[in-house]
């Protein structure tokens, strides 16, 4: 059926229950009526619709999508918009990226779904006449859509709608009111450089889009190739962590756990080797293509990880560093260590800027948990006070090594960095605490002088490890 066929009102009604009950249907429908060929749909294709899916029945509260590119993440979210509007013309949408073309691109297209006769007679939408504003329209019944770059205004105007909500009929009777939809926020160059314009997206999510919500649960959906360790993504994952089952972090890399393309009609094996193996794109292909960011040169660490210890746990030799906050704005960084043959397996971390009472009970509690056999503080500064927090706490004073960090900070960092390159090992999931720890000593540069707490606690315990008789087996190749 081409675009030009007349479909009798009769079979729309039944084609508009099919768009209503299944996304990809909507999708294929209207690509084939706008662009005369047909979307060709693969698996991840049909996950991602189950996401979506999952956000209209306000299941999810973000939604955070890591997919290469030409994987069709935005054709699917142009949809998804459209079809909302079309379902409740109340509903309120925002879409930001950090590109005004792509912008640009999704207000025309998402405009042209809902402009469409066929979108007309099966869900009854009209515009406002006056609306043809290429960044904000709305419907005769109170919804819209406004779309901004990364860095535009977005005041006065919110996702979602404002309404009454009986939680006790939720389920039966609540249409969905709309979301934000954010499309690769950060541009790669600025993420891979990590300059003031890619902190400054971070700043705009948490101080500026995340109030745009009309009711508490309006969903966000962020959708990203990766575009290095400090993007927005990175962000998401240190202010959320993995702990609420309302928050997911979907990870799509072109090459699947078994080995294969995620799209082998689009995209063959034998293509992808070709990315992954020059010398121009391998590095862009970890991040961009296997949703992995790596280091680049002028970053500290170069991080090693593990999904779980398998053997060996059992005689595991129990370790403790804290590096105690010196101000206000400091964190009070403590990490806790497995030793395994010649393995630091970092499995615990606190990383916590709230006040030494709560932090010294947090520390006493772990310490005790994780069976610690020595626990390293440093005393510099407030590390004497802290101490003697901890023996309140309960901490045993034989349990107790207090150490004098002496000479420039960032200078022992950078010394003893190799060890915690070498021989440490970070787990990939955990608390959002240790999450944003880990993060930290992710996107630590050589010439970092702030924020550098989470390394003060990895370099104590390697500097101690290092110096220390009992554990010079570890340094033996």
């Amino acid at each position: 059926m081409t675009s030009t066929d007349s479909i009798p009102r009769e079979l729309l009604a039944e084609i508009r229950v099919k768009c209503d009950r299944d996304l990809l249907f909507f999708t294929r429908f209207f690509y084939k009526e706008l662009r005369g060929s047909k979307f060709i749909v693969n698996d991840h294709h049909r996950e991602l619709a189950n996401h979506f899916d999952d956000v209209s029945n306000y299941k999810v509260k973000l939604l955070n999508i890591n997919i290469p590119p030409r994987h069709s993440k935005t054709e699917l979210a142009i949809n998804f918009i459209a079809r909302g509007i079309g379902a409740n013309q109340s509903s309120n949408w925002l879409y930001i990226s950090a590109s005004d073309e792509l912008r640009s691109e999704a207000s025309t297209r998402i405009r042209d779904i809902v402009s469409h006769p066929y979108f007309k007679i099966m869900y009854g939408l009209e515009l406002k006449r006056d609306q043809n504003s290429k960044n904000l329209w709305k419907t005769t019944k109170g919804g819209g859509l406004k779309t901004a770059t990364i860095f535009g205004q977005v005041t006065g105007f919110g996702a979602g709608q404002i309404t009454d909500v009986d939680n006790n009929t939720l389920d039966l009777i609540r249409n969905f009111e709309g979301a934000q939809v954010w499309d690769d926020l950060n541009k790669t160059e600025d993420s891979e450089s990590g300059n003031a314009n890619n902190a400054k997206v971070s700043r705009v999510i948490f101080n500026t889009l995340m109030s745009r919500e009309n009711s508490y649960d309006t969903p966000i959906i962020h959708i990203q190739q990766r575009t290095g360790m400090t993007d927005a993504t990175a962000s998401l994952m240190d202010h959320y962590g993995a702990a609420d089952e309302k928050i997911r972090f979907v990870v799509m890399p072109i090459i699947t756990e078994d080995g294969q393309p995620l799209w082998a009609s689009k995209f063959p094996l034998s293509e992808i080797m070709k990315l992954q193996n020059s010398d121009r794109t391998k590095r862009s292909f970890q991040a961009q293509y296997m949703q992995n960011p790596e280091p680049k040169e002028g970053f500290v660490y170069n991080l090693q990880y593990y999904d779980e210890i398998t053997n060996g746990d059992s005689e595991a030799i129990s370790l403790g560093a804290v590096d105690v906050a010196d101000q206000g704005t400091d964190y009070l960084a403590a990490s806790f260590a497995k030793i395994i043959g010649k393995t630091i397996y970092i499995h615990d971390a606190i990383y916590d800027q709230t006040g030494s009472q709560v932090t010294s009970n947090k520390v006493a509690v772990r310490t005790h948990a994780h069976k610690v056999i020595k626990l390293l503080v440093e005393t510099n500064n407030q590390g004497g006070t802290y101490i003697t927090l901890l023996r309140q706490m309960g901490v045993p004073s034989g349990l107790i090594k207090p150490i004098l960090a002496k000479g420039n900070k960032m200078g022992r960092i950078e010394a003893h960095a190799w060890i915690v390159n070498k021989y440490f090992k970070f787990k990939r999931t955990g608390s959002p605490e240790y999450l944003k720890f880990v993060r930290r000593l992710e996107s630590i540069l050589i010439t970092d002088t702030k924020e550098d707490d989470a390394a003060d606690s990895i370099t104590l315990m390697a500097k101690y490890l290092h110096i220390n008789s009992a554990y010079s087996y570890i340094f033996k190749d």
